[in-house]
């Protein structure tokens, strides 16, 4: 709502999320009609950003996916092994990290990035057209001896528009040369200051879980010493 009142008659509007922007799928747990709900939500502000031309990215920072990687294996893959394809894995423990930011010879130098790839995974069939999930990686370093490279969420509607794209790309940039030797986009930065846990908000929200606990029939321990210690000292945050 805020990316969309903001947007009116503005040149470029960018949102982040921190992290990826494909909710994790619960559909095979005893809550998957709830997780419905909020992907049904979900989607519906993702289809609002699109229609109102605002670009919206998940920043993943030192991300530990291999799906260019399992792209390289299924090149090697025999006939035989195609057959057993979940086993099949040549290239096990190498990230798509380490391929694009290896310190000697990295494939992205600093604030390039790569090609823009397609995400297939099980929610695939929920994003639709505009919606359709897509990444690149992209080296966030200014210092070509030390590569940082974060993988990038986008939906298809900003991957078919250039200059969205590059917009994107300067902005990702400039907000990671902000923190200086420890890139990373400053407003995610700021938003984790700002989003600040009181201890009295951690310990309504227990409060919250263990009466839903009970409610379900579960027993609730006692807390550890240890810990009893530490909040008798007056703590004030979590």
């Amino acid at each position: 709502e805020l990316a969309i009142q903001t947007g009116a008659g503005a040149p470029a509007v960018i949102t982040f999320t921190d992290g990826p922007i494909e909710l994790w799928n619960l559909r095979e747990s005893e809550d998957a009609s709830i997780f419905d709900s909020h992907l049904r939500r979900y989607l519906s502000a993702l289809t609002g950003l699109m229609n109102n031309d605002i670009v919206t990215a998940g920043y993943i920072d030192k991300p530990f996916s291999d799906w260019l990687v399992r792209l390289l294996e299924l090149t090697l893959a025999t006939d035989e092994d195609l057959k057993n394809l979940r086993e099949f894995h040549p290239l096990r423990g190498v990230t798509d990290r380490w391929i694009f930011g290896e310190e000697k010879q990295p494939l992205l130098g600093p604030g390039e990035r790569s090609a823009v790839f397609g995400l297939q995974s099980k929610s695939e069939k929920e994003y639709k057209g505009g919606l359709s999930l897509h990444f690149f990686y992209i080296n966030v370093s200014a210092d070509e001896r030390s590569p940082k490279i974060a993988r990038v969420d986008i939906p298809r509607w900003v991957v078919d528009d250039q200059k969205k794209l590059e917009v994107l790309h300067a902005a990702i940039l400039q907000q990671c040369r902000i923190m200086g030797s420890k890139p990373y986009p400053y407003l995610l930065h700021r938003a984790h200051e700002i989003a600040k846990v009181s201890l009295e908000e951690k310990q309504q929200v227990d409060q919250m879980l263990q009466l839903e606990l009970r409610r379900r029939g579960g027993e609730i321990g006692d807390l550890s010493n240890k810990q009893s210690a530490k909040d008798a000292q007056g703590r004030t945050s979590f």
